[in-house]
């Protein structure tokens, strides 16, 4: 029977050890041959010293070398301790410039598998290359150290350390990184790192963590950054930082700072629903680019201040509900969103800084928020003038591609992009404060009302809200401005007429007649006579000028003989047979000759049409002219006297005024004593 040829072994082929695979050895001779960098580490482990590969420069390896290959299951066995023949210091394991070779073994895939593991040293793995991901699920660690490393992802769900988690200085992961559930002695550092996983980045929900959390300084995420229910006992740090994805802390509790500032960049929803910030939330100098929503920190809790200066959102900036210990300061912020803030229902414990406003494009809401004080500028405020309008940012690249040239070889027409219609408006409804710290110069009644007249256009008219004005007033009273205040509640006053006038439910159902008497009464004496009660002394200033306007009317009416005595005896004497001549009868006050006044009885009143007109004006007054003459509306020989008729038509209209102005200043003096 012949025999069977044997294969010819290939010389070029390298022969791998017998135990090179085995992914869970416990002791030294399952990996044996070592490689030559696997040698070094076990020699440089067992004395506590770093570890650095034959032919490391500084730099992350990009490819595998005899003299830089570490298999990941003898990393695994070093890492675990060794054993008796391979023994670990304390110092743990510190390993740089390695290319850390990783195999397909168990559930959870190609990389080094350190899950469930307890590990009392420190982990280091310095300017590596790993060819796969990292492990640590459930398990623990004194110390994680992946600096300047490259890894495909990293999966540390529920990991607990006594001390410190670097992922900084260049380390870079091409997927996911994950800290669920994870608690941290010390600082979560990724400063300067890069993560490139494109739906999540880097996943800390439930984190725990005893120090800081920096994302900062050149930190590079594609994917989304969540922090959802993290508990950080340190600052959240992300300025610098580069987030395409944004970053979702919702729920999470940050002991001290979140830092957003400086070249931060956010290109979606930065989020802090329901947060908790124990210090300042500083976003000076960022940049939100989500054109939606920029940043939303919904019925956040944060007990320092709130900084935006000089910062930058695309979208809204979202504060509904926020609870803020300090201050509140835009200044110098760019808000183009639409609307641009939302400070609805807030509670700012500090001052509201409204100054120095680099521009706020869409809507300002305040509605239903308060503050202690408001420090402010007119230019930031007044949002509907024409010069603030014109400040708006132009944008290069938006306004190229905004006009299209038409192209005569296919015919196609210009066309424009439609324009974005922009609310200039300010919300105030309910919103309460105590003063204001810093008011601009020359701050009168007009000002204020314009001030008010910032609100939407509905507000001012058929959604009239009348609780700012009030608020203005009471405020501005409590600081001396006792007129300002009164001219802030009369334009309230007649904003609350013509919104009954026309918006009010009544007003639309058809026609009422004790509404139309009420709207009559506010419209043409209420209103114009007291400016609605607060200036009682105004009744006294009509009625002054009615006096005098009848003085003129009573002097022309006694030079045209319309005003006669109503004393009995002088008429009686100037019947023929009187001592009085019946011509005197034709002018009573500028007698026609001289014998008419000798022939006069000594009980003649002498008329004055100054004392006459105030006699019939004033009601409560009795100064005995009104009882002595009368103006007569038949001449002497029988003919209707028109010029009378008018006088006597005018004297009653004066009655009747000087009644109604009298009554409209006690009530209104009244109202002023009860206020």
């Amino acid at each position: 029977m012949a025999k069977a040829a044997t294969p010819k072994k290939n010389p070029r082929k390298r022969k791998t050890p017998a135990k090179a695979l085995t992914l869970r050895g416990s002791k030294l001779e399952d990996f044996e041959p070592l490689l030559p960098a696997e040698e070094k580490l076990r020699q440089r482990a067992a004395r506590g010293e770093d570890c650095e590969v034959d032919d490391f420069n500084g730099k992350r390896p990009e490819k595998v070398t005899d003299d830089n290959t570490v298999r990941a299951a003898f990393l695994r066995y070093m890492i675990l301790g060794g054993c008796e023949k391979s023994p670990i210091h304390t110092r743990g394991i510190n390993l740089n410039g390695a290319f850390v070779m990783c195999r397909k073994d168990g559930a959870l895939g190609k990389g080094l598998d350190l899950e469930a593991s307890n590990i009392d040293h420190d982990v280091g793995l310095f300017d590596c290359y790993v060819d796969g991901s990292i492990f640590l699920l459930g398990g623990s660690v004194k110390g994680l150290y992946l600096n300047g490393s490259y890894v495909d992802e990293v999966n540390a769900d529920g990991l607990q350390t006594k001390g410190n988690v670097f992922l900084h200085k260049g380390f870079k992961a091409s997927g996911e990184v994950r800290f669920m559930g994870a608690k941290l002695g010390g600082d979560l550092d990724c400063v300067d790192g890069m993560f490139e996983g494109q739906e999540i980045s880097l996943q800390c929900d439930g984190l725990e963590t005893k120090g800081a959390v920096f994302l900062n300084e050149g930190f590079k995420a594609s994917g989304e950054v969540r922090f959802l229910n993290a508990k950080l006992g340190g600052d959240l740090t992300c300025r610098n930082g580069q987030f395409s994805s944004g970053l979702d802390a919702q729920n999470a509790h940050v002991d001290k700072n979140v830092w957003l500032d400086d070249s931060f960049v956010a290109n979606k929803t930065v989020a802090f629903r329901n947060a908790t910030i124990g210090g300042n939330l500083h976003c000076e100098g960022g940049t939100f680019a989500d054109p939606n929503i920029a940043f939303i920190a919904n019925r956040a809790k944060i007990d320092g201040n709130v900084d935006f200066g000089k910062a930058k959102a695309a979208g809204t900036i979202a504060l509904t509900g926020t609870e803020i210990g300090g201050d509140f300061t835009p200044q110098g912020a760019v808000l183009e969103g639409a609307p641009a803030l939302q400070l609805r229902n807030s509670k700012i414990g500090g001052t509201l800084f409204w100054r120095s406003l680099g521009f706020a494009n869409g809507e300002v809401d305040f509605g239903g928020a308060s503050c202690t004080t408001i420090n402010m500028d007119g230019q930031s405020w007044m949002r509907k003038r024409p010069e603030y309008m014109e400040r708006k940012p132009k944008n290069e690249e938006s306004e190229a591609t905004a006009k299209q040239q038409a192209d005569p070889e296919n015919g196609e027409a210009e066309t424009k992009e439609p324009e974005k219609k922009t609310q200039f408006a300010t919300r105030l409804a309910n919103f309460t404060y105590k003063g204001f710290s810093e008011l601009p110069d020359g701050c009168k009644a007009n000002f204020w009302i314009e001030w008010l007249k910032q609100q939407p256009d509905d507000h001012l008219g058929k959604r009239f809200r009348p609780r700012p004005w009030a608020q203005l007033a009471e405020v501005l009273e409590s600081m001396g401005f006792e007129e300002e205040a009164r001219d802030i509640r009369i334009e309230k006053q007649k904003m609350q007429t013509r919104f009954m006038a026309h918006h009010e439910p009544v007003a639309l159902d058809g026609f009422n007649l004790t509404h139309q008497l009420q709207v009559f009464w506010r419209s043409f004496l209420w209103g114009p006579v007291v400016d609605y009660g607060y200036r009682p002394g105004k009744a006294l200033l009509w009625l002054a000028g009615l006096v005098v306007i009848g003085w003129f009317v009573y002097f022309l009416a006694a030079e045209n003989g319309v005003m006669t005595p109503t004393h009995p005896l002088i008429y009686k004497e100037a019947r023929a047979g009187g001592t009085i001549p019946g011509w005197c009868a034709e002018n009573w006050v500028y007698f026609p000759d001289e014998s008419c006044a000798t022939a006069m009885p000594s009980e003649y009143s002498e008329f004055f049409p100054l004392i006459y007109a105030a006699d019939v004006a004033l009601p409560v007054v009795n100064l005995r002219m009104e009882d002595d003459w009368a103006p007569r509306v038949v001449n002497t020989i029988g003919e209707r006297d028109y010029l009378g008729l008018f006088v006597r038509t005018w004297e009653w209209f004066l009655i009747a005024a000087g009644w109604v102005l009298s009554l409209l200043f006690v009530s209104a003096v009244g109202g002023s004593i009860r206020r």
